[in-house]
């Protein structure tokens, strides 16, 4: 059996590491450009979500600054009802005086009679 010369084997040894090593070099730099790729992306993400959670805190401030809570708005509501009664009272109240100022000239009308039949008698 012959032996490879050492020089054969040696370039051999080194076409095979210089293939693989390019091979290795290619896949590392596609990983790289992933990565990259994959910063970018993820740094947009981060500010889309900064930017809902400002908009969250903005709307949550002007919730609560132009929103009542559930226990003044029930005193707000029976607030309105006692003061919607109260209107109601005084509405009736007005209706009676009217009743009697309209009634004013026959009451009027009736004194002035019975005043004129006690004259005349």
């Amino acid at each position: 059996m012959n032996a490879v010369p050492w020089y054969i084997a040696i370039t051999i040894v080194g076409i095979f590491a210089s293939v693989t090593s390019s091979v290795a070099l290619l896949y590392l730099r596609n990983i790289r450009d992933d990565m990259k790729l994959f910063s970018g992306r993820l740094d947009r993400h981060d500010d889309d979500i900064k930017s809902l959670n400002t908009q969250l805190a903005t709307y949550k401030t002007d919730c609560q600054g132009n929103f009542v809570d559930k226990v003044d708005y029930i005193r707000q509501v029976n607030k309105q009802e006692k003061t919607l009664d109260e209107l109601v009272k005084m509405i009736c109240d007005l209706q009676g005086s009217m009743k009697f100022v309209e009634q004013m000239p026959k009451i009027c009308g009736s004194i002035a009679r019975d005043i004129i039949k006690e004259m005349n008698q």
